[in-house]
């Protein structure tokens, strides 16, 4: 019985299996990876946006394969899903033309470290990580802090009430590390841009030249 439980365990944290059809060797089979639509374009900030630009790959809800692979890496600490998560992220740039600066810099949306205790690990800050190492680009491990444990943005509906509610929950405390620079932002899900608007808010207090927001999905 133990045994079992522990082997239970094993394969809901280390799947060996594809997320959109089940078959056995990787968390995203080659043949579902294929299958994604990668948008082409990037996406229009909404409103007086803070960023310059918003890359959003897919959208969520009509790539259900894309939603499985945030929910393995998310909620079923499955890590090696974030590689999936920055491949199709990079795809998304290089058809939008992105092409990196000298002065850019890699930040990832932060938890709380409430939250962060609870998960484990960052899923944003894995994403970063991959993303900095193909584009061989700084990545800025505690550029950001989320000072405020508000509500998760999926409880709560409305644009201006999300960015109330994460309205002052982010701040910049290396200075120096964001001054002058080109920001990179990343995160897994955008939905009205709200916790990017604000981590923009506080890279920008900090000195940020300008800020690039980049999600797996919209």
């Amino acid at each position: 019985m133990k045994n079992n439980l522990v082997q239970f365990v094993l394969d809901v944290l280390f799947p060996s299996f594809c997320v959109g059809c089940n078959t056995e060797g990787s968390v995203l089979c080659t043949t579902c990876r294929s299958a994604i639509v990668i948008q082409r374009v990037p996406t229009r900030p909404s409103g007086k946006s803070l960023l310059s630009v918003l890359y959003a790959a897919t959208e969520y809800r009509e790539q259900k394969t894309v939603s499985l692979l945030i929910a393995a890496l998310k909620y079923h600490g499955v890590k090696h899903a974030a590689v999936h998560c920055a491949d199709i992220l990079t795809t998304h740039l290089l058809h939008t033309g992105f092409t990196p600066r000298n002065d850019h810099l890699v930040v990832a949306v932060p938890l709380h470290k409430k939250r962060l205790r609870e998960r484990g690990f960052n899923q944003a800050e894995l994403i970063a990580k991959n993303i900095a190492a193909q584009y061989k680009i700084p990545y800025a491990p505690r550029a950001l802090t989320r000072r405020e444990h508000t509500p998760p943005q999926t409880e709560v509906h409305e644009r201006a009430k999300r960015l109330e509610n994460v309205k002052g929950a982010f701040v910049c405390y290396n200075v120096k590390t964001v001054r002058g620079k080109s920001i990179i932002l990343i995160d897994d899900v955008t939905t009205t841009g709200a916790t990017f608007e604000a981590c923009a808010h506080a890279l920008k207090a900090a000195g940020a030249k300008k800020i690039t927001a980049c999600a797996i999905a919209k």
